[in-house]
């Protein structure tokens, strides 16, 4: 997984808590890295997260990424963030207000279908399967039995779509930490995992 302009890397921070076995977190602004750098080891998953100040550095063909950007800036990177993605694998938007929405539909169209999951305040989240090689209708994508959908009721498996359990876990987490339980929790996550600790606020993004 990749967490694209993490800030103070709370998105890669609540993948490596959810069971990511790997996340890399990338941002330009060198405060951004030293803040997802002194968070990660603050919320003991520095093993886990890889930091990048140049996004080339990151891997590829992975499963998901996440982006909490700015709308314009989204759009304009959406070729490298649709690259990073293996095929099937998910894109998570968010930082992008509502009347904002369909401008970054239309600017990720030629590579996936965004749907948006969440909003509050104003504020929407949006996600899209990159189509596997060969399907260019994301409509049509082979959907997987009711026997094979894991997390029954879940994002994912109400889509159709899983990969495999352990990205299929932090994919429907990160999803429904926008929706918002009620109970004042930012992320789910199970009583054997701490909700991040984040040291830096970013007033130019949605709130994380």
């Amino acid at each position: 997984m990749i967490d694209y302009g993490c800030g103070s890397g709370v998105l890669a921070l609540a993948a490596a808590k959810l069971g990511a076995r790997e996340v890399d977190a990338f941002d330009i602004d060198p405060q951004a890295l030293i803040a997802t750098r002194d968070n990660s080891d603050a919320n003991g998953v520095s093993a886990l997260v890889r930091i990048h100040d140049r996004a080339p550095t990151c891997r590829h063909a992975l499963d998901i990424v996440v982006a909490n950007i700015l709308a314009g800036t989204l759009i304009e990177l959406a070729p490298q963030l649709c690259d990073h993605l293996a095929p099937g694998g998910r894109l998570i938007l968010a930082g992008i207000l509502k009347q904002q929405v369909h401008e970054v539909r239309a600017g990720f169209r030629t590579r996936l279908d965004l749907e948006v999951f969440a909003e509050k305040d104003g504020w929407s989240a949006l996600s899209g399967r990159l189509a596997p090689r060969g399907l260019s209708d994301v409509h049509h994508l082979p959907r997987l039995s009711d026997e094979s959908r894991g997390h029954r009721g879940g994002p994912a498996h109400r889509q159709g779509y899983v990969r495999c359990g352990r990205c299929e876990r932090v994919f429907n987490a990160l999803m429904s930490a926008g929706r918002g339980s009620g109970s004042g929790r930012t992320i789910p996550v199970s009583p054997r995992m701490a909700r991040p600790r984040c040291r830096r606020s970013n007033s130019t993004k949605s709130p994380e």
